[in-house]
């Protein structure tokens, strides 16, 4: 039978439609053909010789084969080429681009990379030199030759430059000695973020927190977003953080940005000795933080409160009652067990929250609160014997056991 209509069917060979297609086209000798993917054409084997499709080796296939060391090696000699020439002849942006990736170059078999970033080092274009002090700092001892190079870019005028270089000695074993004076004058950079950076490198080399804390407290009120983060993640790193840093990471409970925000509760959490009383207040406001993860972290922290934060608890009934964030019911249950009054408030919810949220460590985490609680109440007694029988996992019922345990109930 011959359709004039039809002069080839073309598919993928798919199940459903493609492959009904193709059945018709050989049942009518309708000409036919196509493409396969490999992965179909290696489960479908009788199916690929029944239509003669073509299988194209595409994407898997070409993956496979760049993954070859020759093909990678040969890739990464040809990435090479491209940054030696855009450093020399390219504009500021590929000039830029390409002082930092010669940080990777293979420089056994192209030596001429280090001496071309150590030239670069005087480059008129600021950014320029501090990439190429950068790349310097990625080959590390294979460049030490720049060493003396990179001294003198100690001195540049560019923060960043200085920063970079100071890392690349630092890789290359260079003394701190060496290297701090530098960074010492970075500290008092028109940039705040080169402030910060300088104030985390001299750290690192043990210059005690007196002398740079005072950079990360005035970053974080800087207008720079990235200053303060970058700050954040310093003061992290500090523990006991002394008093007199309490006002500005109180301030940063309310930054625009949701990192600060959530970094500083975490800082009033864990990086005190005892948690600030003055951060109470500002800790139970984030409670109404639009960000899920900051009200989580600001529920953890109110545990440590205890009983003084106790004008909490309708906010964390609330979070437990209609959060949809599974963390911060987490934490809202744990830290309600951890203040532990009024306790005929925090019962029946707590109750609730172990009979019938939607996550077994919401529950099991409510078994644990109802056990600190110390309420021996009928209600509570009676759900945590019934957690021992049905809960939906051998954690929520050995939870419950040591809550009735605690309670004094066989």
């Amino acid at each position: 039978m011959e359709f004039p209509w039809s002069k080839k069917i073309i598919s993928g060979g798919q199940t459903g439609a493609d492959q009904a297609g193709f059945d018709a086209a050989i049942k009518l000798d309708i000409p036919h053909g196509g493409w396969m993917l490999k992965e179909i054409t290696m489960k479908n084997r009788v199916q690929f010789l029944s239509y003669a499709l073509i299988c194209i080796l595409l994407i898997s296939c070409f993956t496979t084969l760049i993954s070859t060391p020759a093909i990678a090696s040969q890739n990464q000699d040809r990435l090479t080429k491209r940054y030696i020439k855009d450093l020399k002849f390219g504009n500021g942006k590929q000039r830029m681009r390409a002082a930092w990736n010669l940080g990777k170059a293979p420089v056994n078999r192209f030596p001429e990379v280090v001496p071309l970033l150590i030239k670069t080092l005087k480059d008129p274009h600021p950014k320029v030199r501090a990439n190429a002090a950068g790349g310097l700092s990625q080959l590390g001892l294979e460049a030490a030759v720049a060493k003396p190079a990179l001294k003198n870019a100690l001195n540049d005028s560019y923060g960043r430059a200085v920063l970079n270089a100071s890392i690349a000695l630092r890789n290359m074993d260079t003394p701190p000695d060496q290297i701090i004076p530098a960074l010492r004058k970075v500290l008092n950079d028109q940039k705040m973020i080169f402030r910060v950076d300088a104030a985390s490198q001299l750290r690192k080399m043990g210059i005690k927190d007196k002398e740079v804390m005072p950079v990360f407290m005035s970053a974080l009120s800087d207008y720079n977003v990235n200053a303060r983060k970058k700050a954040m993640k310093a003061l992290l790193k500090i523990r006991p953080l002394p008093g007199s840093t309490v006002p500005q990471v109180i301030r940063a409970v309310r930054d625009q940005d949701l990192a600060v925000r959530l970094q500083a509760i975490v800082l009033l959490h864990h990086n005190y000795g005892r948690p600030p009383k003055e951060a109470l207040d500002p800790i139970i406001n984030a409670l109404n933080d639009r960000s899920d993860t900051v009200v989580g972290h600001a529920a953890d922290a109110l545990g440590k409160y205890g009983r003084s934060a106790k004008k909490a608890v309708p906010k964390l009934l609330n979070i437990l009652k209609t959060s949809s964030d599974n963390q911060a019911r987490t934490y809202a249950v744990e830290s309600l067990g951890e203040i532990g009054a009024p306790k005929e408030e925090i019962a029946p919810v707590l109750v609730r929250a172990l009979s019938t949220d939607r996550h077994w460590v919401v529950q099991l985490r409510a078994a644990d609160a109802l056990g600190k609680l110390d309420y021996k109440n009928p209600i509570v007694i009676s759900a945590l014997k019934r957690a021992v029988v049905k809960g939906s996992n051998p954690a929520i019922r050995n939870a419950a056991k040591n809550a009735l345990r605690k309670l004094g109930v066989k």
